[in-house]
């Protein structure tokens, strides 16, 4: 399953990020995550992943500070 991932709010609207079967992206504020909001201090350095594979996506929060909705 190929996962699209936009960004629905915030200073990077309107981004799209593809995830592809076995894949797997972590995201944050910092370097430290694949995917980056720099300066977003609504978010964790690394926030959540998101996995995906033939048959579906999961989502993880990885122990983030504001959790993950």
């Amino acid at each position: 399953m190929r996962v699209l991932v936009k960004v629905q709010s915030g200073a990077q609207q309107g981004r799209k990020i593809c995830l592809r079967p076995g894949q797997e992206m972590t995201f944050g504020r910092t370097v430290w995550a694949d995917v980056t909001f720099e300066g977003d201090e609504k978010m964790s350095g690394k926030h959540f992943a998101l996995k995906a594979d033939n048959e579906q996506c999961r989502l993880c929060d990885l122990a983030s500070t504001n959790g993950t909705q």
